[in-house]
């Protein structure tokens, strides 16, 4: 299940994370790939290739696709995100139950984010999400 980021400072610092971790995979898969690279030419010499079928740069991304798919990192680009999204989407993307999301709209309240009814469905900007959000940003204690 997606996290639900409840705003965009950490959403970025996830993601500072994550191209932290991506890096010293990066380094990993470079180490395990150096160390092939020399097991080859111990076990068979620089002039003669151990496995003519498969290239050493084709033998570390296989090594690289394994190691990849045992820590479950999608290997696929994020979708584009969209511009409106339904009431339980709105919910997991604020990080409240759908519930107080309804609470808000029934009672009118100005704690909730500006919807959008198309016929009886029920649908959130997700610019105006993120507005909502930045807007009840409470500055740090200095």
């Amino acid at each position: 299940m997606p996290i639900a980021f409840r705003n965009i400072e950490r959403a970025r610092q996830e993601i500072a994370q994550l191209h932290g971790e991506l890096l010293q995979l990066e380094k990993r898969v470079n180490s395990v790939r150096k160390s092939i690279g020399k097991a080859i030419t111990e076990l068979f010499g620089t002039d003669r290739q151990a496995f003519p079928a498969l290239a050493e740069a084709a033998l570390a991304a296989r090594v690289a696709e394994a190691v990849v798919s045992r820590l479950s990192i999608p290997t696929q680009a994020p979708t584009v995100q969209k511009q409106y999204v339904r009431e339980r989407e709105a919910a997991e993307y604020m990080g409240v139950k759908v519930s107080t999301l309804r609470a808000w709209r029934l009672l009118r309240s100005k704690n909730g984010p500006p919807f959008t009814r198309v016929g009886r469905m029920i649908m959130y900007s997700t610019a105006e999400l993120e507005n909502h959000m930045r807007a009840g940003l409470v500055p740090r204690r200095g």
